[in-house]
C-alpha cells in the first residue's frame, strides 16, 4: 500500500466508527421519542412498562427498545421499518395477543384501520449495577 492510501485507508476506517456511534446514538428511547404516543405507567431496576397509543396512520421515529414483551389492548397492524430500511409487518389480531422481542431499533407506523393500544413490558438487565 502506497504512503497515501494508508492514511486514506485509516479516514475510511475512522468515518465508518464515527457514523455507527452516531447511528446507535441517534436511536433514543420510545418515551423521548414520541411522548404523545408513550405512557410510563410504572419502572423500577428491573422492568418497565410503557402503555402505546397510536392512530391509523401515525408514525413513529427511529426509537430503540431493550428485550420486551408487547401485549395488545386492542388489535394492531404495525409496520417497523429498521435503520438498514428493511421492514415488516406485524399484527395483533385481538386484544390479548402478545410477542416478545429481543432488544431492537425501529422506527413504526400504523398500518391498520383503528387504533392500535398495546402494554409494553421492557426488561431491564437486572445483572447491572446501580
Amino acid at each position: 500500500m502506497s504512503r497515501l492510501g494508508r492514511p486514506a485507508a485509516l479516514g475510511v476506517c475512522v468515518l465508518c466508527c464515527v457514523v455507527g456511534l452516531a447511528a446507535s446514538l441517534g436511536a433514543q428511547d420510545s418515551v423521548t421519542v414520541a411522548p404523545q404516543h408513550y405512557k410510563l405507567l410504572f419502572e423500577n431496576d428491573q422492568v418497565r412498562l410503557l402503555e402505546f397509543r397510536s392512530k391509523p396512520g401515525e408514525k413513529i421515529g427511529m426509537h430503540s427498545h431493550p428485550p420486551l414483551l408487547v401485549y395488545a389492548l386492542t388489535p394492531y397492524k404495525v409496520k417497523h421499518t429498521y435503520p438498514d430500511g428493511s421492514s415488516v409487518e406485524r399484527e395483533f389480531k385481538k386484544a390479548g395477543d402478545f410477542k416478545w422481542f429481543e432488544a431492537f431499533t425501529h422506527s413504526g407506523e400504523n398500518i391498520g384501520s383503528a387504533e392500535g393500544r398495546v402494554l409494553l413490558f421492557e426488561v431491564k438487565d437486572a445483572t447491572a449495577k446501580k
